[in-house]
């Protein structure tokens, strides 16, 4: 019977700053755009993602206050209420939907997550907020249901005049067509 070794974790190696490096380009790689922000609503880090998807860069982002980015087009009311109320006293949300037209990208419909995080080093309260950019899939949502209301309106024209044309059996058709 041999012994075996025990496997040794390589993060467990590895310095605080390189930890540090990782954790940032994970938080980099997320397809999803996402922020850290500090107990005053500065933004501490924000990611690749979020970056290409609002059209802003890292040096007019990073240590700014959050409604003041893009020339104060995050000044929006309802993340107001959510940065400012519903996450001090709820500590997350989940799925918060918050309409806002930007001036470089225009209308976006945004899924916020929120969570307010307490850091170990130094006992200071962040908050990690993910946004999801769901215009599309709105748009998309919005053109079905358009979609399904002409299909509608078209079998009740078909169904008005096969019974117009019917002589009485249309009835039947459109009874079937109800159940």
């Amino acid at each position: 019977m041999t012994e075996q070794t025990p496997q040794i974790n390589s993060f467990a190696l590895d310095t605080r700053e390189d930890l540090v490096i990782n954790a940032v380009e994970i938080f980099d790689t997320i397809k999803q755009s996402l922020m850290v922000l500090d107990k005053d609503l500065n933004v501490v880090l924000a990611n690749a993602s979020f970056y290409k998807t609002f059209q802003v860069n890292r040096e007019e982002t990073e240590g700014v206050v959050i409604y003041n980015i893009g020339n104060g087009q995050w000044n929006i009311d309802k993340l107001k209420i959510l940065l400012e109320q519903i996450i001090p006293e709820s500590k997350q949300v989940n799925d918060y939907e918050v309409t806002h037209t930007f001036d470089h990208i225009g209308e976006r419909v945004m899924l916020l997550n929120a969570r307010e995080i307490l850091r170990q080093d130094n006992r200071q309260e962040v908050i990690l907020l993910a946004i999801e950019d769901i215009t599309y899939k709105k748009y998309l949502e919005n053109q079905a249901r358009n979609a399904e209301t002409q299909i509608n309106e078209i079998l009740e024209n078909l169904v008005g005049s096969a019974e117009r044309y019917s002589g009485g059996t249309a009835p039947q058709i459109a009874s079937k067509k109800k159940a």
